[in-house]
């Protein structure tokens, strides 16, 4: 299905991989546990390197397009490579694609690849509403004013310096 996701892409539709999902978009996925490497679909020049012995689990404090994005990260891969020039958001607190890194995931045109895991939207109702306007339509996030008080304490707790990243 390469050469449709090509086309989607380039037609601007909006795809969402948060998690590992996005691994699959890069150069190459080396399973260090394991000794194999697969291909991937060669959208972004990086590769993943997953270590099944070391998993990390961690905060994020980003802005993406002006937008602060608050998430969490429980992962066994990190990506490697040079991601200046596509990444989602940039990191303001934790990391990015690997530890060195403070641009997380990867981005191309509304393709958009995040470590973060779910539930990216409903932590985040401003981003959620920026996809939803990336479709061309206007929608507000479900329980919109449940869902800003909530994002507002975790966005505070975030800017906590006494919080651990």
């Amino acid at each position: 299905y390469k050469d449709r996701i090509l086309k989607l892409i380039e037609q601007g539709t909006v795809i969402l991989a948060t998690g590992n999902a996005g691994e699959i978009f890069a150069n190459k996925i080396e399973y260090i546990t394991e000794g194999i490497a697969i291909d991937g679909l060669n959208i972004f020049d990086l590769t993943v390197k997953t270590d099944l012995f070391k998993r990390y689990n961690g905060k994020v404090l980003g802005k993406v397009d002006g937008i602060d994005v608050v998430g969490f990260r429980s992962q066994f891969s990190f990506l490697y490579g040079d991601n200046t020039i596509f990444p989602f958001l940039e990191c303001t607190r934790g990391f990015g694609i690997n530890k060195e890194s403070k641009l997380e995931g990867m981005r191309k045109n509304n393709l958009i690849c995040t470590q973060i895991i779910g539930p990216i939207l409903p932590l985040n109702p401003l981003l959620c509403e920026y996809l939803i306007a990336l479709t061309g339509n206007k929608a507000e996030a479900a329980f919109r004013q449940s869902a800003m008080d909530a994002y507002q304490t975790r966005l505070k707790e975030f800017q906590d310096p006494s919080v651990k990243f």
